[in-house]
């Protein structure tokens, strides 16, 4: 079976090593959990998995668990629908994009992937070769 991706290996990982600093932002930046916690969330997690799954729509927890493939059983569902009840998934998404551009305006003052580098190596204290490898 032939490939649908036509972009070459190396090609691939070049972008996902320009991109991936970007990504995490919404992860592992103050603005973008501020945000979401400003919409009336309990929680980083709960931030989290609403800021995540908001394009997914109203969606239960099945499905949520499904796309997301690495959670405990029931881990998801400590948390999808309940962020439902406190903040519509559009809010979600849109708060999520505001603190994303937050924190991506205020790395202007610092380079994003030593952002990241300081994110992991807080989160993962496990030395700094495995928090290199994320950036």
């Amino acid at each position: 079976m032939q490939s649908l991706v036509c972009v070459p290996g190396d090609t691939a990982r070049r972008l996902h090593r320009l991109v991936e600093p970007i990504h995490l932002v919404t992860y592992f930046s103050d603005e973008p959990t501020d945000a979401l916690l400003a919409l009336g969330l309990r929680n980083y997690w709960d931030g989290y998995f609403a800021g995540r799954a908001a394009p997914l729509g109203r969606v239960p927890a099945e499905v949520v668990h499904a796309i997301f493939y690495n959670f405990a059983d029931g881990e998801v569902a400590r948390h999808i629908p309940h962020v439902w009840d406190t903040a519509t998934p559009e809010a979600a998404l849109a708060a999520r994009e505001q603190g994303g551009v937050a924190a991506l305006s205020r790395s202007e003052e610092q380079d994003i992937s030593q952002q990241v580098t300081l994110s992991w190596a807080a989160m993962w204290p496990v030395g700094p070769c495995a928090a290199r490898a994320w950036t």
